[in-house]
């Protein structure tokens, strides 16, 4: 046959190197490598050849790092399958040694209908048709360029390889890291730049590497050979970086509201529990993909949920994708009224950065803070109110709230603080937060440009715990605004300011209380007015001021302090009369806002006096009696004294009486017939812009 002087070339070249029939192992033996360890510099592959049986029938298979790299399962010039692969396998251990390469490996046709499979000019394998056929009825072109492709890739296979090549472990997490290549896992070593950042643990059975953060930073995990076993390796780059932050996937936060909590209260604080179930590191930035509102009032004891989709991020930070979910209970508290006036107001005008006021709200006690201050120190100021818990233990605080965004007027802010804060108190509408131990609660954060006013009136009712320190003031620390907390609120809140619980500060607990402090803001009033006789006239914050507990601070103008005046309206006449209720300034402009026995309530812009606005008219039977109820704050920016002035309008003629009804029922101190409410007419409310 024309291809046997090859095939015995190829023969006589395997008993050249000393394999005789008698030193060919059984069927079934192990594989018996024929490459030694590399003595010192490359990496040798691990070429062998083991026995197979295949339908009854030996097939004998060269492996390249335990790897099938040919098969052969026909004898050819009167050698076995076993010896043609022995010869193979012995003839690529001694090219290896010599330098041989992939790509020093071809296919080329041989005596026709045979090709070889060439290594530096020399067969390593011949294909014959007969070998040909047997592997799935192939050509024996085919099949010589099927090993060549299979021992190149075997032979060009790099002893260590990483997948993946790089890796970022989150501090005190593992991530594994699968180690391939040509090299045993036994001969696989494992060190690293920087055990203080990361370290790596392999794992020769998975041939896996387990890598842990401990501190953030960067470092290269190495991976090579084991000395004797030839010159490789490889570099892992290893961040260990912190999550942007955490993201608690539920939080419950409480608001009051009688009969329910308005959608603008439930939507901040769905807000305010967003912030509660965000815990950021530094540098990172929160973006909600979605920015769920309520359309609809909660009822007291109801509860709704709101899902915000976000996502933190930052420089040098992993990102985080999350939901957090915020339930909103409309929790009833019964309503305590305050028992201390907390008067920020001195200095009115603010010239440098300072605290303006620190008052101690004290277990289960009510206190009102009513602030008022103008920016002139010439720069940006930010207003700040805290609540400080300079305890161990965990408080709880029901804050109602009124206030104004900075402006120019004044008295325009001062009106629209004292009229948000009366509609809230009206509806017990607040929000019941926790200060955490030694923690902050920022109420209020406001960018107070230099001219511009900033006014607020606040009930906190400390609900458990205490005491808590109440911190007002003003400074420099604009970082304050551009917080990510403080943005994501203020953008999904609206612009009403009050915020929620911050991050672990942990405050001083030495601040000393301020002077401008009153007991018991309440005042009650009375006056009479009898149709026909001399106007009644009821003073407001002047001879009734508020004192200190030293009774030597006086609140003139009682800013902040709740009035309640009793207005007796008697008719003694036998005629329906009207009487109108007025409120008239008297020191200077002001602005006033006013309920009328459980009406709604009203706002009055600054007016000068002699002028007056109208708040009720009442009308009066023949010989009847009124009690009317006026409540009422005195407003910051506005001048007083100020007067609720009482005096009979037009004259009208009585109606005739009927015959045979009893006559109408009188009150108990008889004072005349008793007529519904309905017959006190407050003066439309004026709608103000905000």
């Amino acid at each position: 046959m024309a291809w046997l002087p090859a095939l015995l070339a190829l023969g006589t070249a395997g008993m050249a190197w000393g394999q005789t029939s008698a030193e060919v192992p059984p069927v079934g033996a192990a594989p018996a490598p024929t490459a030694p360890a590399a003595p010192t510099g490359k990496f040798l592959p691990r070429v062998a050849m083991h026995l197979e049986t295949e339908h009854g029938k030996i097939v004998a298979v060269l492996t390249v790092n335990e790897t099938e790299a040919a098969s052969i399962r026909t004898n050819a010039g009167g050698f076995s399958p076993q010896q043609r692969a022995q010869v193979a396998a012995e003839r690529l251990t001694g090219l290896l040694q010599a330098g041989l390469t992939a790509s020093d490996i071809v296919a080329r046709p041989a005596a026709k209908p045979l090709w070889d499979v060439e290594a530096r000019g020399g067969t390593l394998l011949l294909a014959t048709p007969e070998e040909a056929d047997a592997h799935r009825h192939m050509s024996p072109e085919e099949l010589a360029r099927a090993w060549v492709k299979a021992l190149r890739q075997l032979i060009g296979q790099p002893p260590l390889t990483l997948s993946p090549a790089s890796l970022v472990v989150p501090l005190g997490e593992t991530r594994t890291v699968k180690v391939g290549g040509a090299a045993t896992a036994a001969d696989v070593q494992v060190g690293s730049d920087n055990a203080a950042v990361s370290v790596a643990d392999f794992d020769p059975a998975r041939r896996l590497l387990t890598v842990r953060g401990h501190a953030p930073g960067r470092n290269t995990i190495t991976v090579q050979l084991a000395p004797g076993r030839g010159v490789a390796a490889v570099s892992l780059p290893v961040a260990v970086m912190k999550y942007a932050g955490q993201v608690a996937p539920s939080v419950t936060v409480q608001v009051t509201g009688r009969p329910d909590a308005s959608p603008d209260l439930v939507t901040q604080a769905a807000y305010a529990g967003l912030i509660r179930a965000l815990s950021l590191e530094d540098g990172a930035q929160v973006t909600l993909t979605d920015a769920p509102r309520f359309a609809a009032p909660l009822a007291a004891g109801e509860q709704t949920a709101a899902v915000f989709p976000l996502r933190l991020s930052g420089p040098d930070l992993l990102p985080v994708t999350a939901k957090a979910a915020v339930n909103v209970v409309n929790t009833p508290v019964t309503p305590q009224p305050p028992s201390t006036l907390f008067y920020s107001n001195n200095p009115e005008q603010v010239k440098r950065s300072q605290t303006l006021f620190t008052g101690r709200l004290r277990p289960a006690s009510t206190a009102r803070l009513d602030y008022h201050h103008q920016n002139m120190s010439g720069q940006l100021l930010v207003f700040h109110v805290d609540l400080v818990n300079a305890s161990d233990a965990p408080a709880t605080v029901q804050v109602i709230a009124g206030l104004s965004q900075p402006g120019g007027d004044t008295v325009q802010v001062g009106r629209r603080a004292g009229a948000a804060f009366l509609k809230s108190l009206n509806g017990d509408a607040g929000l019941v937060l926790p200060v955490p131990p030694r923690g902050r609660v920022p109420l209020v954060t406001q960018r107070l440009g230099p001219g511009l006013t900033v006014s607020g009136l606040m009930q906190l009712q400390c609900l458990s715990g205490g005491p808590l320190t109440v911190r007002v003031s003003a400074g420099g620390d604009t970082d304050t605004l551009t917080a990510p907390l403080a943005r994501v609120f203020m953008a999904g809140a609206g612009a009403n300011p009050l915020a929620a619980p911050s991050g672990g500060v942990g405050p001083a607990a030495g601040d000393a209380a301020s002077p401008y402090i009153f007991p018991r803001p309440l005042i009650t009033l009375s006056g009479k007015y009898v149709v026909d006789r001399r106007w009644a006239f009821v003073t407001l914050g002047d001879k009734d001021a508020l004192r200190d507990s030293s009774g030597k601070l006086k609140l003139f103008g009682n800013y902040g302090a709740d009035y309640q005046v009793d207005l007796t309206l008697t008719n003694p006449t036998r005629d329906t009369r009207q009487v109108g209720v007025y409120f008239a300034p008297g020191a200077g402009p002001a602005a006033a806002v006013f309920q009328v026995d459980d009406g709604p309530i009203q706002e009055f812009d600054p007016f000068e006096p002699p002028n007056e606005r109208e708040l009720a008219r009442v009308t009066l039977a023949p010989g009847e009696t009124r009690v009317t109820r006026l409540r009422t704050i005195p407003l910051n920016g506005s001048a007083y004294p100020a007067q609720v002035v009482a005096r009979a309008l037009e004259r009208r003629p009585a109606p005739p009486v009927p015959p045979g009804p009893s006559p109408p029922a009188t009150n108990p101190a008889g004072a005349g017939p008793v007529t519904p409410a309905a017959a006190v007419t407050a003066a439309p409310p004026r709608k103000v812009s905000l």
